[in-house]
């Protein structure tokens, strides 16, 4: 086996498959999207993995949705304590002190109580992320499209099928 044959085939090929992995108009607003929405999700060291996952499940463009996964990430610590407050409104909680001075009073009432805590606000983060996702989404998804089937080239030639 020569070697351009072998880097052809191992490297070349299924990077090209990769890129072009739904690339219809619809499926890159998708794709988009979903990375967009996966890149705010507030449980920092997830995103990468869960568009991954999304994009092999649903077919959808992986180049797209990591390129907008990473291009949100200093959204998704901006948006961290909003999205615990969110949650803590929908369960009718008392806010969670997040100063470092709070939480130091929380881990001297002891590691298990801090770790509870702490982890409610996990939950109220997820919560909060959850019941603004879909509005998110649906505007990232109606703004790419009416974007990506303005786009000039070789994406729109593959728009027939998909749409």
């Amino acid at each position: 086996m020569r070697t351009p044959d072998f880097i052809q085939g191992r490297v070349i090929t299924p990077i090209r498959r990769l890129i072009l992995t739904g690339v219809t108009p619809r499926r890159i607003a998708l794709s988009i999207a979903t990375g967009t929405i996966v890149g705010i999700f507030p449980l920092l060291g997830t995103t990468t993995a869960l568009c991954v996952g999304l994009s092999l499940a649903f077919r959808l463009n992986m180049v797209a949705m990591q390129a907008f996964n990473w291009l949100v990430a200093g959204m998704q610590l901006l948006l961290i304590l909003p999205f615990i407050r969110l949650g803590e409104r929908l369960y009718h909680t008392a806010p969670l002190p997040l100063r470092p001075d709070e939480i130091e009073i929380l881990f001297r009432e002891g590691f298990l109580h801090a770790s509870r805590t702490l982890g409610m606000s996990l939950v109220h983060a997820v919560s909060g992320w959850m019941s603004v996702a879909p509005l998110i989404f649906a505007a990232t998804y109606f703004a790419s499209l009416h974007i990506v089937r303005r786009m000039p080239g070789r994406l729109n030639v593959a728009s027939g099928a998909g749409l």
